[in-house]
């Protein structure tokens, strides 16, 4: 069975064991939420332990949501980009994620989710995007990376092939965060947490500007408008799926960010420059 990796892996150092698997279950902690992932399949519990974009679950607070997997049989393989294709239905506190050789059923009331499918973490990972929103309250979860200096932050945006990936590769030693970001508000301060991280980048920083990525022959960077920015961050934005009050105040967070922050069109070319454009 090939895994499907769910995050690059750039920013997270050296591998490291994440949890201890006891009573058939591994304790993991994403974005300052515990989960608890449950299996009979000791491999599978194994690839959790081990995933390095975890930490473990700290402390002996009640898990916000228990997954129990299944391991079906079969030799499954996934597209080389993107994971494979699912659907997600669902309204009020229930939902059903399903794809050609996978299956979740997620249940807010009891906070339990039945999942079952190859050994692969990408369900799992699936699942978690899908109730995080649902779970915090007013935040953000926007597909972007994060870059840091001096506890500030970059929140750097844009759809895949954007320039995510090339800008993190370009400043290594800033990347703090890959893939998918949690942004809140602190009265009248902006603040980013990377969802996928590591031990050392687990708190929240202050956002000093958010950029939208294009590639281009040099580098640049234009003040972006309320409008363009609104339709263009909407798109990169998890929304909810299960209930319209989530949904309202993801848009409403959404809207007090384009009012508030320090919003940026960066053009850059692959080279180490960029850094002057981000304003460095």
């Amino acid at each position: 069975m090939n895994q499907a990796p769910a995050t690059s892996g750039r920013v997270q150092g050296r591998r490291r064991r994440v949890g201890t698997i006891a009573n058939h279950g591994v304790a993991i902690e994403v974005a300052g939420l515990p989960f608890l992932i449950e299996s009979d399949s000791a491999e599978f519990l194994h690839l959790v332990a081990t995933r390095t974009a975890w930490l473990t679950a700290t402390g002996s607070r009640q898990p916000v949501l228990n997954i129990h997997y299944t391991v079906t049989p079969g030799d499954h393989t996934w597209p080389r980009e993107g994971g494979p294709p699912f659907s997600i239905e669902g309204s009020g506190t229930a939902a059903r994620i399903v794809g050609e050789f996978f299956a979740a059923t997620v249940d807010l009331t009891t906070r339990s989710v039945r999942a079952s499918g190859p050994l692969s973490l990408f369900l799992i990972d699936t699942i978690i995007r899908a109730v995080l929103p649902e779970l915090f309250g007013d935040v953000l979860l926007l597909h972007s990376c994060v870059l840091a200096r001096d506890n500030k932050a970059w929140v750097c945006s844009g759809p895949s092939g954007a320039g995510k990936s090339t800008l993190l590769s370009l400043l290594p030693g800033l990347a703090v965060g890959d893939e998918l970001a949690i942004l809140t508000r602190h009265r009248d301060t902006l603040c980013v947490r990377p969802l996928w991280t590591d031990e050392r980048n687990r708190r929240s920083l202050e956002v000093e500007s958010v950029f939208l990525l294009e590639h281009g022959n040099r580098h640049s960077r234009r003040a972006v408008g309320p409008a363009e920015g609104f339709r263009r961050l909407a798109r990169e934005t998890s929304w909810p799926i299960l209930s319209s009050e989530a949904t309202e105040r993801t848009f409403v967070m959404l809207a007090w960010l384009i009012d508030h922050a320090s919003l940026w069109n960066l053009r850059f070319t692959p080279d180490p420059g960029v850094l002057e454009a981000l304003g460095g």
